[in-house]
């Protein structure tokens, strides 16, 4: 007779196990962590600041976070609302639309991504510029022809002034 069988307590033990291991893995909760996310759009080369960043909390490991964003800028840009990840910040200060590169002479302490102020010295001008990229420095000058990007307006002006040698490379300490 079937009916007077032993019941499969073994299996009901087991399925009741599973069952208890699935909720508590699902009330457990999972770890949430800070993110930034935009709160204004923020245009490529400008910096990040702290009212320009919204922190919100999502689950860990669901967006890839910056390590940190002291001295960061956008190396795009990054619309109001989106996430702040590791791969639309960068350290160097990219160079901004619309801007073109020139060669000049720079001193010892001009390092990629340090703005200057390019001085031509007959017209009384100051031009703002980022140091896109430095060279060896000239053994006799200690000086190194590197290139600096400037605005597109001022571009042929500070380029003739490099070439005739009537610009002055200011670089803050």
């Amino acid at each position: 007779m079937l009916w007077l069988g032993r019941p499969p307590y073994l299996r009901w033990i087991a399925a009741v196990a599973v069952l208890v291991a699935a909720a508590a893995m699902d009330l457990r909760g999972r770890r949430q962590v800070p993110v930034p996310y935009a709160a204004t759009t923020i245009e490529r080369g400008d910096p990040i600041v702290p009212r320009s960043v919204v922190w919100r909390t999502v689950v860990a490991g669901s967006v890839p976070v910056p390590a940190d964003l002291d001295g960061a800028v956008a190396a795009v840009r990054i619309e109001r609302g989106d996430p702040i990840v590791a791969s639309v910040v960068s350290r160097d200060r990219p160079v901004p639309q619309g801007w073109w590169s020139v060669p000049v002479a720079l001193g010892p302490g001009a390092t990629k991504g340090d703005p200057v102020r390019l001085v031509l010295v007959d017209g009384d001008r100051i031009v703002p510029g980022i140091v896109i990229e430095t060279g060896a420095p000239d053994v006799l000058t200690a000086a190194s022809v590197g290139s600096v990007a400037v605005p597109e307006a001022d571009a042929t002006d500070v380029a003739v002034a490099a070439a005739e040698g009537r610009l002055v490379v200011l670089v803050a300490p």
